[in-house]
């Protein structure tokens, strides 16, 4: 299996969170936050729990 990506992928939107100290949230927790935020502004769309057959 290939590991090499190198020119196969590219990060296409941003998302965030608030910033704030001490909110209680973990990184995981605020990477799910942020993550499906990015899809949807570079038009993909984000469908949790499922995936594409």
């Amino acid at each position: 299996m290939e590991t090499n990506l190198v020119g196969k992928y590219a990060i296409v939107g941003i998302g965030e969170t608030e910033y704030s100290r001490g909110s209680g949230r973990s990184t995981r927790a605020m990477g799910a936050m942020a993550g499906p935020q990015g899809y949807g502004r570079c038009g993909i769309g984000f469908y949790a729990g499922r995936r594409n057959a």
